[in-house]
């Protein structure tokens, strides 16, 4: 099983320490390098990339019980977080189980409908899905939560129900 990741402090920290052990077995590294060294460690190509995902990470972390917002197939809802896991193989990537508190008809057809009280779904750092509809937008976009209650933070969002408001703010999450 993979270990999460650390913060981006703790891999700083783990480069000064490698840094130092290398020093006391008599070889000198360049705090760079030590830097890079603890990057591979972790499964990324360099630092950079290390930095982004870690800093990313540190942004958005989500834990059970957490409530969170967003668009779910282009409908907006609310819910409260059931399950978080680091998706495995993706760094940053988090594999979650949300149960929505309203449910959210996914269908958009007039003919009928197909309610989800449930959503599981893998977001990378940015909080959407890689997965998306066939015009381009993400399945899932998650917005951290705001602490209204459920009926006023569905409230704040019915103006997004309207096709073309709705556009607009899924657009300014790709």
């Amino acid at each position: 099983m993979r270990q999460p990741l650390p913060s981006l402090s703790e891999a700083k920290a783990m480069a000064r320490a490698w840094r130092s052990e290398q020093a006391q077995a008599g070889e000198t590294h360049s705090h760079s390098a030590a830097l890079e060294h603890v990057a591979q460690q972790l499964g990324f190509r360099d630092w950079n990339a290390c930095v982004a995902t870690l800093a990313q990470s540190e942004a958005r972390s989500y834990a059970t019980g957490d409530h969170v917002s967003g668009h779910y197939l282009s409908q907006p809802f609310t819910a409260r977080i059931l399950r978080a896991i680091p998706a495995e193989g993706r760094p940053g990537w988090v594999q979650l189980e949300l149960e929505l508190d309203h449910p959210v008809d996914v269908v958009t057809s007039e003919r009928f409908s197909n309610l989800r009280r449930r959503i599981r779904a893998v977001v990378g750092p940015e909080g959407y899905s890689r997965e998306r509809t066939s015009d381009g937008v993400p399945h899932l976009v998650l917005e951290v939560y705001s602490g209204l209650s459920p009926t006023k933070q569905a409230a704040s969002t019915d103006h997004l129900t309207c096709r073309r408001c709705h556009r607009r703010h899924v657009r300014s999450h790709r």
